[in-house]
């Protein structure tokens, strides 16, 4: 087993082409044999996303130690091994539930969303293979700058 050292650390630089890698086998009930699987990556769910939650049946009520039910924090995705990704940030501290997960790197898919994924679970496809595409936008900043322009202006 190897084990991962400053030394030994896998590093990425903005632009630069990764793919996922596999991280273990999990068992298939319908084939009855255990299946490669890939990489985790999470990330933040969007305001839009929490309103959807939110108008969904599934908030409703309770959960089964009475409480009120909370949307979820994180998105989460299973990719599949050999999926490429443009490499965001080499080196972020990442959120993760309530624990701050070290040695992840921000990664944009081809849909321009941005994920987390650990830096072992990624390996380097190509040296600065493209500009990374831009983020996809919020749908809030439409709102936000509808607000603005309501704001009256101080010059005379």
């Amino acid at each position: 087993m190897t084990y991962i050292t400053p030394a030994n650390r896998p590093r990425f630089a903005k632009g630069d082409l990764v793919v996922t890698l596999q991280t273990g086998r999990r068992w298939d009930p319908e084939t009855d044999q255990k299946t490669p699987e890939g990489a985790e990556v999470w990330r933040c769910v969007t305001a839009a996303e929490v309103r959807a939650w939110r108008d969904s049946p599934e908030s409703k009520g309770m959960n089964c130690a009475g409480e009120t039910k909370l949307p979820p924090q994180h998105s989460y995705r299973r990719p599949a091994i050999g999926t490429k990704f443009i490499v965001v940030r080499g080196s972020v501290k990442a959120r993760q539930g309530w624990h701050e997960v070290a040695g992840c790197a921000l990664i944009r898919d081809a849909d321009g969303v941005d994920w987390f994924v650990e830096r072992h679970h990624i390996a380097l496809a190509a040296l600065k293979a493209v500009e990374p595409a831009p983020a996809a936008p919020e749908a809030d900043d439409d709102i936000i700058d509808g607000a603005i322009d309501l704001i009256p202006s101080w010059e005379g």
